[in-house]
C-alpha cells in the first residue's frame, strides 16, 4: 500500500507542517508531485488572529506552487499525487481532482471535514439525466477518472503536531470542534 516514496515525501509534507506550527498556524503540509518529481508545496497559512481564512489552505497554496513552477494546468502533465499531512477538506479535494491529482495520501483523518470518504459515484449535476452523454457519473471534468486515497501515513506523527498545535496557549483555531476534542482525546495516547 505504502512505498518507500511516500514516506518520503509525506515526510516532507510534515517538514512543511512544522514550519505552520512553528509560525502559529494549524500544521499541515502538502507536497503535489508527479512520478518522483515534486511540482508544488505549500503550508496552511491563515489560520491565526483577526485575519484567519478557511482559503490558504495547505493544498491550494501547493496547487499555486505547481502553477507558478509549470506556467500551465497541472492536469496536462498526467496524473499527479499530493500527500498531506490531514485528509483534505471537500473544497482541496475539488481543486485537487480538477487540477489532474489521481492519488491523494494523507496522513490524519480529517473527522470533521475530510472529504476522502465522499461517494465519487453519484452522478453531480444539474442537468436532467436525458441530456447528460451516457455513461456520465459526476461533471464533465470528473468523469471517468480513478482516485485512489490511501489514509494512516505517517499518521502518529502527523497527529503529534496536531496535538502539539491544540496545546498552545495562543491557539484558538477551531476552538470548540469536533477535529479538536477528537485529537486531543488521543494525546494521552501518543
Amino acid at each position: 500500500m505504502f512505498h518507500s516514496k511516500d514516506i518520503t515525501m509525506m515526510e516532507r509534507a510534515l517538514i512543511l507542517a512544522r514550519k505552520s506550527l512553528e509560525r502559529g498556524e494549524f500544521p499541515v503540509g502538502c507536497v503535489i508531485v508527479r512520478g518522483s518529481e515534486v511540482l508544488g508545496e505549500g503550508h496552511r497559512t491563515g489560520s491565526k488572529g483577526q485575519a484567519a481564512n478557511e482559503l490558504d489552505h495547505a493544498e491550494i497554496m501547493a496547487l499555486r506552487a505547481c502553477y507558478e513552477k509549470i506556467n500551465e494546468w497541472p492536469g496536462r502533465l498526467g496524473p499527479l499525487t499530493c500527500y498531506t499531512t490531514l485528509e483534505p477538506c471537500l473544497m482541496c479535494l475539488g481543486a485537487l481532482l480538477i487540477n489532474g491529482v489521481r492519488r491523494i495520501v494523507f496522513g490524519y483523518e480529517d473527522v470533521m471535514g475530510g472529504a476522502c470518504g465522499i461517494d465519487l459515484s453519484k452522478r453531480i449535476t444539474w442537468r436532467p439525466l436525458d441530456e447528460m452523454p451516457k455513461g456520465l457519473t459526476m461533471g464533465y471534468i470528473y468523469d471517468g477518472n480513478e482516485i485512489e486515497f490511501v489514509g494512516g501515513l505517517l499518521r502518529e506523527r502527523c497527529l503529534e503536531l496536531f496535538i502539539e498545535f491544540y496545546k498552545m496557549p495562543e491557539s484558538s483555531y477551531l476552538d470548540g470542534t469536533l477535529l479538536k476534542e477528537y485529537t486531543l482525546r488521543q494525546a494521552k495516547d501518543v
